[in-house]
Order: C-alpha cells, then sequence, then structure tokens
C-alpha cells in the first residue's frame, strides 16, 4: 500500500508540516540560541580584525620615526636660484654654503659651410671625427702640471718696468692658458707665452719685469716664476715628475701597463745579483714593509691580540722585515687566529671557534697594528684591514725597485735629478761583468712605459730612460703612430732657394722636434707648425716665394711616418693625421662612449675557419686590457690587442680559413660598444673611435648625417636650413658627452665642409667656498651641470654664471618625522575611540558593542594607554613621549605639540634621535614591540582570535547535531502522522463496511 502522506494529511486534513515544524522550532531553540552566539563571535572576530588593522597602521607610523636617517634628512635652500639650486640626500650635514658660479658646462657643437640642395650629391671625399684626445697640443691643465701635483690656486702679482702691478688670480683657471690669457689682460706691460714647456714673461720695454706672491702662497712658484729679470724672465720647465707622479698620468695619460701578477721585470747586477720586481700590488710572503703605505712603513713594536674566547696575546713585531715574517709571527704566537694575505691587505680571523666575545688588536709599543691596517675590535670574528700596498704613483714604483726581495741595495731606483722626467738605475755592486741586464717578464709592458730598454746595457752607470712624462701643450714623440713613436734621424727641409737639414735625434717631445726644425729652416723662409684641428704637421711658406718646399729623411722616419715627405709650391705641405694614441690596455671602459662606457655581456666571434668563440665581459671588467684578456682566452683564431692607430681595439684572423671573421651579440650591446659588431674587412675588425666616411659619388648631406648617426658612438648628427637665399643646408655635429672631455675633431676638408663652432667644449667652473673676490675658494670643475657630493650629500644644479655668491642653507628638514607623529596620534586616538564604540552599551536601545565585557580588548586598551604615558625607551634624559611633545590631553585623546618637539630637537638633536632610533631602547623599538605583541602572530589579538576560532568551531559542531538531531526528530514525527493517517483510513474503512452491513441487515417494509 502506497504511503497516503503529504503536507496535508488526506484522511485528517490536518496541516502536517506546520504541526511538526512548530514543534520543531520548540526543540530548535537551544541550537537557535547556539546560531545567536556564532553570531556574536563573528561579530567579535571582526571587530578584533578592524582594531588589529588599526594597531597596524600605528605600527607603519612607528616604523617611519625608527631609523636615524628620518631625523637626519635635509633640504636645501638657495639664495639666487636662477644660478644655483640644490637638493639633498643622506649624509648631508646642516650649515650655509657658499658657492661662486664662474663657468656652466656647455657641449661642443659644430656647423659646417652651407650647400644648395641637402639631397645633392657632394662629390667623392672623405670626412674624419673623432675626439679631442687626438690632439697633439692639447692645453695643459693646471692640475696636470709639476708632475700632477698641480699648482696652488691662490694669486701672485706681476710689476712691469714703470711700476704698474696687477694681481693674477688662479682661483678659476683650469689651463695653463688661462694664466698666459690672465696676465697678457691684466693692464701690465709684460706678455706671457709658454715656451719650451715653460712660463715666460718678457717685459716689453726691455725692462725688469718682478713677480712676488701674494697672501703667502706659492702660486708662481709653482707656475716655475720667481724673482725678477731684465727683458725676459724665464720659468723654470713645467714638466718634471715627482715620487707623487700617479702612474696613471705617465707617457701622456697612457699610464703603466702592469702584470697583474707574476712579477714585471727582472734586472740582474754587473755583480750577478738578480731579482724581479713586482708592480701587481699584490702582498707576497717577501714584501718589504717599507714598501707599505705609501713608502710610509711600518713603526715596529708589540701588538696585543684578544681573541673572542678572551685570551690574550701579545707580540712583538719589531724584527720583522717582510709581510711573510708579520704573518708568521702571528699564526705561531697561538693567539687563536689566522692571517692571510688579500690582495694589498691582511684578513685577521679568530679560530677559537667562540660566537660570544669580539676580536680586538690594539697597539701596546709603536703603531704595527695601525700600520699593518688590522688595528680594530669588529663585532664579528673577522678584521678585514685596510690596503696597505698600492702601486699607484711613481714613489710605489721606485720602492718595488729598491725594496725587491732580493735587491739589498745593489741596484737603487730614482728621478733622474737632472731631468725629473726620467726614471734611472743605479748599480752600487763592484761587478766584473760591466754590464745590467734589463728582462721583461711575461707579456708585461711596465719596463718599456718606464722608460727602460730591455737588454743589456754594457757602461750605462746610472741607466737614465726615456722620457716618460707627457709635455705642457705639446706630446711626447712616443705616444705618435699609435704608440709606436717614431725613429728619429736627420730631415732635409727644402725652400724656395735651399735647403737645411735638422738633427732630430734625442728630441722627446713633438714641441721639442718643431723647435729643432724651426731653428734651421728659418734661413730658408719655411715654418713647421701643428695644422687647425691638432692631429697633422704642416710646413708653410713664409718668405713669400714662389719656390717649392719639401721634407724628406735623409735617416730615420720623421717626414714619413709624419706624412711631410712631399712638396708643395708656394704654399703648404699638410701633413698626415700623427696618430697620437690616447687607448690603450689601461683605458677604462668607462670613459669609452661619451663617458657611457661598455655594457656587461657576451658575444660571439667566428673565426675565418668556423670556429666560435663565445666571450664574456663581465661587470666587473675595468678595463680595455680586461677584454683583451677576455677574447684572447677564446679557443679559436681571433686574437685582440690595440690597433695601430691608438684609438681602439684591433681582432685579428690568424686560423687560416676561407670564412669571414665576425663578430655578433648574444643579446646584448657589448660588441657595439667596443666597435667591433659585424664582418671584417679581410682578416681583420678595426675597432677604432675614430669615425672616417668615405663619400661615395651619390652621398649627399642628408646620407652623411645619417651615416653618422649610425656610427658614431661621440657625436650626432643634424641637418639645418638656416633660412638663407643660397646654400641653406649644414651640416650640425654636436658631442654626446657635455664638458671638455665632449671636445671633438672634425675634417670635412676633402668633402668641400669647413665647420665653425657654434659652442666650445666648456666645463662647468664652481667656487666652493669662496667670497665675493673669489678668494679662498676650492675650484671644483664638472664636465655636467649637475654637481654631486661637491658637499657630501648635497647635489647641485647650475643654471647661470654670477661674480657673487650664491649661499646654500642646508636645515633638518623634520617633515616626514612629524607628519608620522601626528599620523601616530590620529591613528592611536582612532583606535581607542573604536575600542570604546565596540566595548560601548546603549541603553536607550540596550543594544551592547560586541567586544563588550571582553578582557582581551580591556587589556589592549590598558597597554595602549601604557605605551603613551609611561616609559618608552631611552637611557638618557628622555624617557617618555611626553617630553617631545605627545601627551595625553583632554578626554584622554592624544595630542601632538609640535613645537615643543621641535624644541627638544633644536636642543639636543642626538639626544632626540637617540630615544627614537636607538635599536633597543629606543622608542620606536619598544612601542614596535608592544603593538607586535597585541597584533602578530602568537599576540593578545591572534590568542583571543584563535580562541573564538576555537569557539565557534565547537559551537558549529554542535549546531550540526542539534540539525542531525531535529532531522530524526522530523522522519520520527512524519512517521507518526503517517501511521495516524493510515489509521484514521482504516478506522474511516471499518466504519462504511460496518455502515455497509448495518444497511443490508435491516428489514425491508413494503
Amino acid at each position: 500500500m502506497g504511503s497516503l502522506f503529504s503536507g496535508v494529511g488526506l484522511v485528517s486534513g490536518l496541516d502536517i508540516n506546520s504541526i511538526i515544524d512548530g514543534l520543531l522550532r520548540i526543540e530548535a531553540r537551544p541550537r537557535d540560541l547556539l546560531q545567536s552566539r556564532i553570531g556574536k563571535i563573528d561579530a567579535q572576530r571582526t571587530a578584533f580584525l578592524e582594531i588589529s588593522a588599526r594597531v597596524s597602521a600605528l605600527l607603519g607610523r612607528i616604523s617611519a620615526v625608527s631609523t636615524a636617517s628620518a631625523f637626519r634628512s635635509t633640504r636645501a635652500t638657495s639664495s639666487n636660484a636662477s644660478v644655483l639650486n640644490a637638493t639633498t640626500a643622506d649624509g648631508a650635514q646642516p650649515g650655509a654654503y657658499q658657492f661662486v658660479v664662474r663657468g656652466l658646462a656647455t657641449t661642443h657643437q659644430l656647423v659646417s659651410s652651407g650647400v644648395r640642395d641637402a639631397n645633392a650629391p657632394l662629390g667623392a671625399g672623405t670626412f674624419s671625427l673623432e675626439s679631442a684626445l687626438a690632439r697633439v697640443n692639447r692645453v695643459a691643465r693646471l692640475d696636470e702640471l709639476n708632475g700632477y701635483t698641480g699648482v696652488q690656486r691662490g694669486s701672485f702679482q706681476i710689476e712691469d718696468a714703470s711700476g704698474t702691478t696687477a694681481d693674477i688670480s688662479l682661483a678659476d683657471a683650469v689651463t695653463l692658458d688661462d694664466v698666459v690669457s690672465r696676465i697678457n689682460s691684466a693692464g701690465v706691460n709684460v706678455r706671457a707665452e709658454v715656451r719650451n714647456e715653460a712660463l715666460v714673461l718678457t717685459e716689453r720695454s726691455g725692462g725688469v719685469v718682478r713677480v712676488r706672491e701674494l697672501d703667502g702662497g706659492r702660486s708662481a712658484a709653482d707656475l716655475g716664476l720667481a724673482g725678477s729679470a731684465t727683458g725676459t724672465l724665464a720659468g723654470r720647465t713645467l714638466a718634471r715628475l715627482q715620487e707623487r707622479s700617479p702612474l696613471s698620468g705617465l707617457n701622456d695619460g697612457r699610464g703603466v701597463r702592469r702584470a697583474q701578477a707574476g712579477g714585471d721585470f727582472r734586472i740582474t747586477n754587473s755583480a750577478g745579483s738578480q731579482f724581479n720586481v713586482d708592480l701587481s700590488g699584490l702582498l707576497v710572503d717577501s714584501t718589504r714593509l717599507e714598501r707599505l703605505n705609501a713608502g710610509r712603513g711600518v713603526e715596529g713594536g708589540e701588538i696585543r691580540i684578544t681573541n673572542r674566547r678572551g685570551d690574550v696575546t701579545t707580540i712583538d713585531l719589531s724584527a720583522a722585515r717582510t709581510i711573510g715574517e708579520v704573518q708568521r709571527a702571528i699564526d705561531s704566537a697561538g693567539a687563536g687566529v689566522s692571517v692571510v694575505l688579500n690582495a694589498g691587505r691582511l684578513i685577521v680571523t679568530d679560530t677559537t671557534g667562540s660566537t660570544t666575545g669580539t676580536l680586538k688588536i690594539e697597539d701596546v709599543s709603536g703603531n704595527a697594528a695601525r700600520d699593518l691596517g688590522i688595528l680594530g675590535n669588529p663585532d664579528s670574528g673577522r678584521i678585514d684591514g685596510r690596503t696597505i700596498l698600492t702601486v699607484d704613483t711613481l714613489g710605489d714604483v721606485i720602492r718595488a725597485v729598491n725594496f725587491a726581495a732580493g735587491n739589498d741595495g745593489a741596484v737603487t731606483a730614482s728621478l733622474d735629478p737632472a731631468d725629473p722626467t726620467r726614471v734611472t738605475l743605479r748599480d752600487a755592486s763592484d761587478g766584473t761583468t760591466g754590464r745590467v741586464l734589463l728582462e721583461r717578464i711575461g707579456d708585461s709592458q711596465a719596463l718599456a712605459d718606464l722608460g727602460l730598454r730591455a737588454g743589456d746595457h754594457d757602461s750605462d752607470n746610472p741607466i737614465t730612460g726615456a722620457r716618460i712624462t707627457g709635455g705642457v701643450n705639446t706630446t711626447l714623440l712616443g705616444s705618435l703612430n699609435g704608440g709606436r713613436g717614431i725613429a728619429l734621424g736627420t730631415l732635409r727641409v727644402t725652400g724656395a732657394s735651399s735647403a737645411v737639414e735638422v738633427d732630430l735625434r734625442g728630441a722627446a717631445t713633438l714641441e721639442e722636434a718643431l723647435s729643432r726644425i724651426n731653428t734651421a729652416t728659418e734661413s730658408i723662409g719655411v715654418r713647421a707648425s701643428i695644422a687647425t684641428g691638432g692631429t697633422r704637421l704642416q710646413l708653410t711658406n713664409v718668405d713669400g716665394s714662389a719656390g717649392a718646399i719639401s721634407a724628406e729623411d735623409v735617416s730615420g722616419q720623421f717626414a714619413a711616418i709624419t706624412g711631410l715627405n712631399s712638396s708643395a709650391v708656394g704654399g703648404v705641405v699638410r701633413g698626415a693625421n700623427l696618430q697620437r694614441q690616447y687607448i690603450n690596455e689601461n683605458t677604462l671602459l668607462s670613459t669609452l662612449n661619451a663617458g657611457r662606457g661598455v655594457s656587461s655581456g657576451r658575444f660571439r666571434i667566428t673565426d675565418s675557419a668556423g670556429a666560435v668563440a663565445s666571450v664574456d665581459i663581465p661587470a666587473s671588467a675595468r678595463t680595455l686590457g680586461d677584454v683583451i684578456r677576455a677574447i684572447n682566452a677564446g679557443a679559436n683564431g681571433a686574437k685582440a690587442r690595440i690597433n695601430d692607430t691608438g684609438d681602439g681595439l684591433l681582432l685579428e684572423d690568424s686560423a687560416g680559413g676561407t670564412g669571414t671573421l665576425r663578430v655578433e651579440e648574444s643579446g646584448g650591446a657589448t660588441a657595439r660598444d667596443l666597435n667591433l659588431l659585424g664582418p671584417a674587412t679581410g682578416s681583420r675588425i678595426d675597432g677604432s673611435f675614430e669615425l672616417t666616411i668615405t663619400a661615395g659619388a651619390a652621398d649627399t648631406l642628408d646620407s652623411i648625417v645619417r651615416r653618422i648617426n649610425e656610427r658614431s658612438s661621440i657625436a650626432q648628427a643634424t641637418l639645418l636650413n638656416d633660412g638663407s637665399g643660397i646654400n641653406p643646408f649644414r651640416l650640425s655635429i654636436a658631442s654626446r658627452q657635455s664638458g671638455a672631455a665632449g671636445e671633438l675633431i672634425i675634417d670635412g676638408g676633402a668633402l668641400g665642409l669647413d665647420f665653425s663652432t657654434l659652442s666650445r667644449a666648456n666645463d662647468a667652473r664652481v667656487l666652493v667656498g669662496a667670497g665675493a673676490d673669489g678668494g679662498g675658494g676650492v675650484l671644483v670643475t664638472s664636465g655636467t651641470n649637475t654637481l654631486s657630493n661637491v658637499v657630501n650629500g648635497v647635489t647641485l644644479t647650475l643654471s647661470g654664471v654670477s661674480q657673487d655668491p650664491v649661499t646654500v642653507t642646508v636645515d633638518r628638514n623634520l617633515d616626514t618625522v612629524t607628519a608620522a607623529l601626528k599620523g601616530f596620534v590620529t591613528d592611536y586616538n582612532d583606535v581607542v575611540k573604536r575600542i570604546k564604540e565596540l566595548s560601548a552599551f546603549n541603553q536607550q536601545t540596550s543594544q551592547s558593542g560586541p567586544l563588550l565585557g571582553d578582557s582581551t580588548i580591556q587589556i589592549a586598551q590598558s597597554r595602549l594607554n601604557r605605551l603613551v604615558t609611561g616609559a618608552v625607551g631611552g637611557t638618557g634624559a628622555l624617557t617618555r613621549l611626553s617630553q617631545v611633545g605627545i601627551r595625553l590631553g583632554e578626554g584622554g585623546a592624544l595630542t601632538f605639540d609640535e613645537a615643543r618637539f621641535k624644541q627638544a630637537y633644536e636642543a639636543n638633536p642626538e639626544q632626540v634621535s637617540s630615544f627614537f632610533t636607538a635599536a633597543d631602547t629606543g622608542a620606536a623599538a619598544k612601542l614596535k614591540k608592544e603593538l607586535e605583541a597585541i597584533t602578530q602572530d602568537g599576540g593578545l589579538f591572534k590568542r583571543r582570535e584563535k580562541a573564538l576560532d576555537t569557539q565557534k568551531t565547537q559551537l558549529t559542531e554542535r549546531i550540526e547535531s542539534l540539525n542531525g538531531l531535529l532531522a530524526r526528530r522530523r522522519q520520527r514525527l512524519e512517521r507518526q502522522y503517517r501511521a495516524m493517517e493510515q489509521a484514521i483510513s482504516g478506522l474511516q474503512a471499518q466504519q462504511t463496511a460496518l455502515g455497509s452491513i448495518s444497511a443490508v441487515s435491516a428489514p425491508t417494509r413494503r
């Protein structure tokens, strides 16, 4: 029989569902109470999350005042922003700084003569462009004179024969030409010029010229001028070396090419004593102490070592002569430390295994620990000593020879006292061989770069090297021809009617060679000079005759190398590019490509046999020498060296294959930056930084512009239209680098283009600390108009020139700190206010907040109150926030008195900074710790949230259990009602049946 049950009893007519639902609602009241409790728990959790977020915002405010840099923040204001503006960074110190801007950095820009049509063929010819570093008459800077020790920037006085005087200030002079110009425009009857690498003053009337120092300075003396003379006062030479002269300045700035390790050259004296000279700057066992600290050596004595375990050991280093003896003395003393030689320094490491104490090294007597660079008491167990061995100056080289291992005074190196542009070696032994042998070691070029010839020196004592200091407004002959120099001999110069011969042997500089030529050729009306552009020589017929002039070599190669071995009728013999070398193995990668440098990365070299080598130029690569070594380490037939013109790299193929040498990038731009990208011409890729464009018959001004921009890394070209009716189109070329370093040399004569200067290549010149007259200031130059860290932490931006000082005032900028403290107060009050709202009881509505009576929020409220009223940090006079302006005001609201805070800061900036920022005891650290104890994992709120989660889980489980009971109760009631319906149905059926029986049995009436 099927079920008769439905929502309404079919038999009884009762609304059974409603009856069951009503019964179950009564039985579900315990479950509903539990659900109500879960709702309250959810409200509590939401409230705690909200308060936790607000407290976390307080942590952000605290972080803003937790570092000392926040309290060191500064701002700069300029008294004349139209001339100079300033910004500050970390490290700037408050104060007032004066600057006089004497010149702005400008970019070299040139413009060509005009042509009628930019797209009309120019005709065949060549165009060349390169850095002015190729110039052979580059003007000497004052800081390069006297062996790069420079000239004092003071003042001196010149008096002419009439008694007229002029004060010459060098305050903002940059070059020797600046000095000459100032003297010649000073209003005295004296002419200044540079002659034979010296400053020469000539009294025009032939009288006495006098020079006096001013203000106790030595400016005149540094310029080689002193005293007085009748007619002409010739200063001493300004081209001389000193032991302080940097190696990087030798050989016209090409420096000294040294080995990275293993020694540079070997000396064998006449007694057979042999020793190696190492210029690497690496400490080795045999390094003599006399070489350390730029020749100051080590003041011997006792040192005391306290290791991390607390053991104290005293070591006597008085008898040590070498760094190896120092190392062994310390290692064998049982001090619980080890000593390692690392490049030019010592590293001392604690070996006790203790991690609690500190390693300490101190001097007991003498200054050995200080001079060895290991004096100190670091927190760790290791002392990384300072660098104590360098080979940066000529004095370092001299000491490397004189104190080389195995040289006990047998050979002495020094500057030549008679000509301090050269190095000498003196053999002090009484040997019988009568010769000194100099040999280079490996690939080192140091011997040659020091002017010393490798080989036997049979009768030379002392051995005097070649000149190695660059010239004053001139160039060493050894720098020409790509750095290979010129073989000198006898030059024959022919004038219009006669010829003379000039002995050039022994000349060291180009000026010296020209001086000899002009002395000899004066009688034949011919003059040798440097052509416009500064890269060529020329012979000029100066007597006005119509005859031919010419030059040729009788011996040597001067005419051939300089390109003067030709003739001209009544005019000028123009020589070839002298190819002054300005790039070599020592060239810094950062100086290439107009100062943009060379990007690190990889490139592939495929030689003619198809062998491929991948070359990696890491970020640590500093020089072209590093690049050459990386290329030459490749496993194929391509090798690199400096090219023959001394202005880039040369890649040569020696594989002998039939393919083409090729260089390709491996995802970077390194090969392009080195000018090596692409296929070879023949078996070579010449990475010259001189751009030479050979124009074809169809080339136009517009195509020349495109070719320059495609190939030049130092200049950019544009096409100008000056609007004139005739020949309006011009080629404008601008350097990619501002300042003097960006000066260009352009030769477009073969294309019929003459260039004039629109903007010179000038460095910015700023006198720091100078008064209105420029006196007392320090000159700073820059290739850009943005100068960083002239004053520590201050960046200057120049926009104008003024003779009046501009004052930059740097003061503390507390805006960030005060904003953070104001924000802290606001956020704190918001937290407290919200806690009160969530914990309140509304008597009118009888509604309570979700956190009413919650002990956790009461604890948090109490902690927050103690944070701002109790001692929070500091070890000095400041221990409470109220002392720096943060206190409770009316109604319990926190307030911030900014004036009081600034007053406390101005009274003692370091104390206020320390109060907030001290690592363990500072207010920021304490506040952070307390706030994190409320909000972070394991903190007060997290524990409460976890407890609420547990309660909710338990209640949810109980509700699920009750729901199960209710479901089963519903099923039971439904069964009972079905049974009732069935019973009623059965009764009705019985009743119907009984009624039927009764009807049958009743009598029938008629």
